[in-house]
C-alpha cells in the first residue's frame, strides 16, 4: 500500500514538472509590447517572432520586476526585427536556447546587455553598420555561433561579449575598436587566430583565457598592460609578440600556456605579475627586458623546460617560489641589485649545478634551494647574516661552499634547521687579499734604490731601482751628485777643440804631413786643449 502511494506521488511530481516546463516554454502572449512604440507577434507554429515599430526596445530588467527575461527558455526559433526599431534591449532574448537565426535591420544602433546570451543554437549573426554599441555578455554562451561580423561603427567590445562561443573559429575586429573588455572572448575554444588592430589601446583581464585552440597572436603597439589572466590556459598558444609599449604583465597572464616555447619581455616592462608564466612547461627561453624591477611570486613556477635565464640588474625583488620546479634550469644569473632570496625561490630545480648569491643579499629564505639535488657548489657573500630553515635541504650533491668572509664571520651566520647538507660541505673561506702601501728609497748614481710594498697584515716585498749612473756636464761635474771627473773634462775639451790637429778633410791631411815630420824628429806637439801628438 505504501509502495503504491509512493509510486503515485512520484508520477504526480513528474507530470507537474513537465507541465511547468511546457508552461515556461510558452508562457508569453503571442503578441504584445517590447517598447513604448515597439510590438511583437509570435507564430508558435513556425517559432518565428517579428518585432516592429519605431524607437527603442525596453531594457527588460529596467522595465519589469520579473527576474526572468520575457522569452526565457521559449520555443522561439527565428527573430525578425523590422526597420524602424533602433535598439535590442537588455536581456530581451536571454536564455532563448532554441533561436537559430536573427535578422537585425540597419535602423538598430545598440544591442543591449545579455541580449542574446545563452542562445545556444544561434549559428551566425550579421550586425549592420548602424550598430555602435554591443553590450556586455550580448552573445555570452552562444555555443554554436561560428561566425559574426563586427561593423566599423563599433568602438568597444564590452565585458563577456563573446564568452563561451565555443564554435567561433575566427573573428575580425575592425580598426574602429579601441578597447576589448574583461573576459570578452573567454572560452572560445575553437578560435585559432585573431587580428587585433593597432587602434586597440586597452584589453581587459581574462580577455582570451581558455581559448584552447588559439595558436598565435600579435598584441598591438598601443597596449601598455597585458591584463591578469589575459591568455590563461591558451594551451595551443605557440608564439606571441609583446610590443615595446607594454609596461606590465599581469597576474596569471600566460598561466598554463603549455605550448609556448619562448617569450621576449620588452625593455619597458617593469613588472612580471603573480603566476604570470606558471606551468608553461614548454617554455625553454625567456628574455627579460632591462627595466623589470619585480618578478612576482610563482612567476615561472613549474616551467620545466626552462634551461637558463638572465635576470637583469634592474630587478630588485624576486617573489617566493618564482622559479620553483624549473627542473631543466642548469644555471641562473642573479644580479647584485637583488637583496633577498625568498621562500622556495629555486626549490626543486633539480638540474641546477651551481649558484652565486649576489653581494647585497643578507638573507637566504626558507627552502630557497631545497631539493636542488644536482647543486654541487654555491658561492655565498659575506653580506649574508641569515640562512633560513631547510634552505639547502635535499641538496645531496652539495660539496663546496665558497664563502666571501672569514671562518669567524661564517660561524656568526644564523643557520636554521634542516641544513645538514650545507653544514657537511667543504667551506672555502676567502683568502686574505693583500692591500699594499708603497715607500721608495731613491737610487743614487752609484747605489741601487728600492720600492718597498707593505700590507697591513705585515707581508712585504721590495723591488730594485737600478743606480742611475753619473751624468757629467761639459765641465766634468756630475749633475746628480757633483762628482768631478777630470778625464771626462779633458776629453770634453779635446772633443770640442778647433785646432788644426783635430781637423778632418784637406786641413786634416796637411796636419798629418806636419805630424809625420814631428814623428821623424821625435818632437811632441801639445795642443791648446791638452792633447799630445807625435
Amino acid at each position: 500500500m505504501r509502495t503504491s502511494k509512493k509510486l503515485i506521488m512520484c508520477v504526480t511530481l513528474i507530470v507537474l514538472a513537465m507541465c511547468l516546463l511546457c508552461f515556461s516554454a510558452s508562457a508569453f502572449a503571442e503578441s504584445g509590447s517590447l517598447g513604448d512604440n515597439v510590438t511583437y507577434t509570435y507564430n508558435s507554429g513556425t517559432g518565428e517572432i517579428v518585432i516592429s515599430g519605431e524607437g527603442e526596445m525596453w531594457d527588460w530588467k529596467d522595465h519589469s520586476s520579473d527576474y526572468i527575461a520575457p522569452f526565457y527558455d521559449s520555443g522561439i526559433k527565428s527573430v525578425v526585427i523590422e526597420e524602424g526599431v533602433t535598439s535590442i534591449g537588455n536581456d530581451i532574448f536571454y536564455g532563448c536556447g532554441n533561436i537559430i537565426s536573427v535578422k537585425i535591420p540597419d535602423s538598430v544602433t545598440r544591442i543591449g546587455i545579455r541580449a542574446f546570451a545563452d542562445c545556444e543554437k544561434l549559428t551566425s549573426v550579421k550586425i549592420p553598420d548602424s550598430v555602435t554599441k554591443i553590450g556586455g555578455s550580448a552573445f555570452n554562451g552562444c555555443q554554436r555561433l561560428t561566425s559574426i561580423t563586427i561593423p566599423d561603427s563599433v568602438t568597444s567590445i564590452d565585458d563577456y561579449t563573446f564568452k563561451g562561443c565555443q564554435r567561433l573559429t575566427n573573428i575580425t575586429i575592425p580598426d574602429s575598436v579601441t578597447s576589448i573588455g574583461n573576459n570578452a572572448f573567454q572560452d572560445c575554444i575553437s578560435l585559432t587566430g585573431i587580428t587585433i588592430p593597432n587602434s586597440v589601446t586597452n584589453m581587459g583581464i581574462y580577455v582570451f583565457s581558455y581559448c584552447t585552440g588559439l595558436k598565435s597572436i600579435t598584441i598591438p603597439d598601443g597596449i601598455t598592460e597585458i591584463g591578469g589572466g589575459a591568455f590563461e590556459t591558451c594551451v595551443s598558444l605557440e608564439s606571441i609578440t609583446i610590443p615595446d609599449s607594454v609596461t606590465t604583465i599581469g597576474s596569471y597572464a600566460f598561466w598554463n600556456c603549455d605550448s609556448l616555447t619562448s617569450i621576449t619581455i620588452p625593455d619597458r616592462v617593469t613588472y612580471i605579475g603573480y603566476q604570470a608564466f606558471n606551468n608553461c612547461d614548454s617554455l625553454a627561453s625567456v628574455t627579460i627586458g632591462n627595466s623589470v624591477t619585480s618578478i612576482d611570486a610563482l612567476a615561472f613556477y613549474d616551467c620545466t623546460s626552462l634551461t637558463g635565464i638572465t635576470i637583469p640588474n634592474s630587478v630588485t625583488s624576486i617573489g617566493d617560489r618564482a622559479f620553483y620546479g624549473c627542473t631543466s634550469l642548469t644555471g641562473i644569473t642573479i644580479p647584485d641589485s637583488v637583496t633577498n632570496i625568498g621562500y622556495s625561490v629555486f626549490k626543486n630545480c633539480t638540474s641546477l649545478t651551481s649558484v652565486t648569491i649576489p653581494n647585497n643579499v643578507t638573507s637566504i629564505g626558507e627552502e630557497a634551494f631545497a631539493y636542488c639535488e644536482s647543486l654541487s657548489s654555491v658561492t655565498i657573500p659575506d653580506s649574508v647574516t641569515n640562512i633560513d630553515n631547510w634552505a639547502f635541504w635535499g641538496c645531496s650533491s652539495l660539496a663546496d661552499v665558497y664563502y666571501g668572509g672569514t671562518e669567524e664571520e661564517w660561524n656568526s651566520i644564523s643557520i636554521g634547521r634542516g641544513d645538514s647538507y650545507l653544514n657537511n660541505a667543504t667551506i672555502h673561506f676567502a683568502a686574505h687579499i693583500h692591500s699594499y702601501a708603497s715607500s721608495v728609497t731613491p737610487a743614487t748614481c752609484t747605489d741601487n734604490g728600492y720600492t718597498t710594498y707593505t700590507c697591513e697584515c705585515g707581508d712585504a716585498y721590495s723591488e730594485v731601482i737600478p743606480a742611475t749612473g753619473h751624468n757629467y756636464g761639459d765641465d766634468g761635474v756630475c749633475q746628480n751628485c757633483a762628482d768631478y771627473n777630470a778625464d771626462y773634462d779633458s776629453q770634453n775639451k779635446i772633443d770640442n777643440c778647433s785646432h788644426l790637429c783635430h781637423k778632418s778633410g784637406f786641413m786634416g791631411f796637411i796636419w798629418k804631413i806636419i805630424n809625420l815630420f814631428n814623428k821623424l824628429f821625435k818632437t811632441n806637439h801639445v795642443c791648446v786643449c791638452g792633447a799630445e801628438h807625435y
